[in-house]
């Protein structure tokens, strides 16, 4: 048996293994659906949809950073990039329960009664102080929603939602036909169609990042609403996708082709772009706190205040600690990015740190009276990691494992019959 043959054995394992989770977990997350009620259900599919759309979003963005700019990290990291983003179609249909299940529940009146925050001397249900209490969707005599009716309406949000998975849907469409067909054909002149539309297209993922950070996740809490989170959602995206892609890279690099193309400076790089968007994360984060600080605006801090609340504050705390000071630490230190196995688990510090990041944004806005977490909050994100994983290792097991016949890239010692396994 070949090395080559012994990495598509391993590839068909470890679907088959996702595949087999998946099951598993969603038939647990239709059984916690039952027991939780749907508002906890819609809650967790959020952050689970936030989590994996990022991720292949996330990849078309470094796609064509790479494109734009070379670099051996990326020719490393290529083909992983472009499987990623062939499974946008996948988000698309996953999105479509947010769409004509999840919207009263996550963004219009029927928030499932979790704003209750106590009860009154007579034992009524008393609701939190939340402006935001009922979100936007069907909401009716607010003055200041009623202004920002004509953005914050379904038809908005949907013809949005269409444009948003175009653009990142018709970049990722030819940045893939062409790398298949320079795979096959050899025309090196194809590079120059790629990285014309690369240009743009980083523009055209901003864009469509931003608005989608507006009305995905900003939204839930209507009357917020911050310059600054735009940014904060790619940059997410972007750190979400680094952690991911290293751990698939560092796992596909035991095994040839990619064992022959992968030395430790590939390792190095990489690493070091984590810790640069590490550090704009934080910069990011701790500058959209400032301005609202210092602004002391009353449309604007009840986001904070709601995050400063019994438990919030905890996560924030760890947020800081966790999520940035220990990967800056570690990915400070040259002989921690040279080393692949720090670099996996540090991977996996960070991904396991962005899950509890996007928690600290959503889940507030459910639950303002103080931090709450239900089983079902962490089964149904895994469950929609496992899914992606699936489809992710289905489209990676289909194509080569590295740019053929791109002239930016030696890949002579590498035939195409021991790069392309399919």
């Amino acid at each position: 048996m070949t090395t080559t043959e012994s990495l598509q054995e391993k590839l068909e394992k470890a679907q088959g293994k996702a595949f087999a989770v998946s099951a598993i977990l969603i038939v647990l997350s239709l059984i916690l659906w039952g027991i939780s009620g749907s508002g906890p259900f819609w809650q967790a599919y959020l952050l689970g949809y936030i989590l994996v759309v990022g991720i292949s979003a996330g990849s078309l963005a470094f796609l064509m950073l790479h494109h734009l700019t070379g670099g051996h990290w990326g020719f490393a990291l290529r083909k992983v990039f472009e499987a990623n983003t062939r499974v946008l179609p996948v988000m698309v249909v996953l999105f479509v329960p947010i769409v004509v299940g999840g919207m009263n529940h996550l963004y219009g009146a029927d928030r499932g009664g979790v704003h209750e925050a106590h009860a009154g001397a007579e034992g009524e249900a008393v609701h939190a102080e939340s402006p935001d209490h009922g979100g936007w969707y069907g909401s009716e005599g607010d003055p200041l929603l009623e202004k920002k009716s004509s953005y914050l309406n379904f038809g908005g949000f949907l013809i949005r939602a269409v444009i948003i998975f175009l653009v990142w849907g018709g970049l990722a469409y030819f940045l893939n036909k062409w790398s298949t067909q320079q795979d096959e054909t050899g025309d090196i002149t194809l590079n120059r169609p790629m990285r014309i539309l690369s240009g743009p297209g980083v523009v055209l993922y901003v864009l469509a990042a931003t608005v989608a950070g507006w009305d995905w996740v900003m939204s839930l809490e209507p009357h917020w609403f911050s310059s600054m989170y735009g940014p904060l959602f790619f940059i997410s995206q972007g750190l979400t996708t680094l952690a991911f892609c290293i751990i698939v890279g560092t796992k596909l690099s035991n095994y040839k082709p990619l064992s022959d193309k992968m030395p430790k400076v590939v390792f190095h790089d990489i690493g070091t772009l984590t810790f640069a968007f590490g550090v704009l994360w934080a910069y990011t984060s701790i500058g959209q706190y400032l301005i609202i600080w210092a602004a002391n605006l009353p449309e604007e801090i009840p986001y904070y205040i709601a995050r400063s609340g019994t438990g919030w504050n905890i996560i924030a705390v760890i947020l800081a600690a966790f999520h940035f000071a220990v990967p800056f630490m570690i990915l400070l230190m040259r002989h921690a990015k040279l080393n692949k196995d720090i670099l996996i688990k540090v991977a996996y510090w960070i991904l396991a740190m962005r899950f509890v990041d996007l928690y600290w944004q959503i889940m507030p806005a459910f639950y303002p009276q103080g931090f709450t977490i239900t089983l079902i909050h962490v089964v149904l994100p895994v469950t929609l990691l496992s899914v992606y994983v699936w489809c992710f290792l289905g489209q990676l097991r289909r194509r080569p494992l590295l740019p053929l016949h791109d002239p930016r890239f030696d890949a002579s010692p590498v035939t195409a019959e021991a790069v392309s396994h399919g």
